[in-house]
């Protein structure tokens, strides 16, 4: 009569057993580290379905990219397409030639054709200055997109160690494939994605460090190109209504000679606000690696945990051999 199976069953730990705490290596960024999860009860009794019943290999649990990182490029949006080179300055009107311009403008009659003239003026200026502004914006969105495809390796790179650890740690067992029902690849399969989960958790702080310093530099960026539209806000107060033609010609002849020596100093400003900008989110996402990097180590003890207890596990499991002579 064949005897009953050996039944093994161990009963497996948390994975971690202790909260631990880590010096704040960001402003305002908490580095509090959640709870250890409760410990799971298991019967001792193990299951086996049979060569009829769902099976699983050891090699497919195994975490394959256990970090889900995205961080959220929604900011940078606003920039429009992405430029790959560094922006020329723009051709602006002779200057001689406006001054000739706003003479003749004094000359017109009539209101309406004063202001056309007026307003082309204003225009020759405003728009290639707004395509330098743009061209600018997309250089400093190609850099960022540069920085977070930097801050995607980090990701890979630690995802890449966690699963060569669990591959090399169950490497003998890769081909071994259980019952759905088997309490050890059941116990093996919950502390694994628990410990996905509770890292997920952790670095999560990580990705809103991220998602904060994009915000804050495209926002800095945003507003300094607005900087370079002030002037022209201005031009288009000389057109309030109520404003007669001469008041008005006035109000642009005045504003522009003022806005054409700003100009200059404006463009050379900005472009050294994309410098800086894309200079300082690079600098804070070097923080961003050592965010991941030092939280992911915080639980390496529970992962080692989790790989030792799993190896015992499989190791007690009965062998096909086993149960021919049981």
């Amino acid at each position: 009569m064949r005897n009953e199976a050996i039944s093994v069953l161990l009963v497996l730990l948390p994975f971690w057993s202790v909260v631990w705490a880590a010096r704040d290596i960001f402003d305002g960024m908490t580095m509090e580290i959640s709870a250890t999860p409760a410990e799971d009860s298991y019967d001792d009794t193990l299951v086996n379905d049979g060569e009829n019943g769902a099976n699983t290999c050891i090699n497919d649990i195994v975490p394959q990219d256990p970090i889900v990182l995205s961080p959220d490029t929604g900011p940078l949006k606003k920039f429009g397409s992405l430029l790959q080179k560094m922006p020329e300055a723009p051709q602006l009107p002779n200057f001689a030639n406006v001054l000739q311009q706003l003479a003749n403008a004094f000359k017109l009659s009539r209101f309406s054709e004063m202001s056309d003239v007026l307003k082309q003026i204003i225009r020759s200026y405003r728009e290639p200055l707004q395509v330098y502004g743009k061209q600018w914006a997309g250089l400093f969105k190609k850099r960022c997109q540069e920085i977070m495809q930097n801050v995607k390796t980090v990701v890979d790179e630690q995802n890449k160690k966690i699963r060569d650890f669990f591959s090399n740690h169950f490497v003998q067992y890769k081909d071994v494939c259980l019952p759905d029902t088997n309490q050890c690849l059941q116990g093996i399969q919950t502390n694994l994605e628990q410990y996905t989960s509770k890292l997920n958790e952790n670095l999560a702080a990580c990705k809103r460090f991220t998602d904060r310093q994009l915000t804050q530099h495209a926002q800095w960026v945003a507003n300094e190109r607005k900087q370079l539209e002030k002037p022209f806000l201005k031009l288009d107060g000389c057109f309030k209504r109520g404003a007669n033609g001469t008041n008005v010609a006035v109000c642009v002849g005045n504003l522009t000679s003022n806005t054409v020596k700003k100009l200059s100093d404006g463009m050379k400003k900005f472009s050294g606000v994309i410098g800086d900008a894309s200079d300082s989110f690079a600098n804070r996402m070097e923080k961003f690696r050592t965010c991941v990097v030092e939280r992911r180590e915080l639980l390496q003890r529970g992962q080692q945990r989790i790989a030792d207890r799993g190896t015992q596990c499989l190791k007690n499991q009965p062998s096909k051999q086993d149960e021919l002579f049981t």
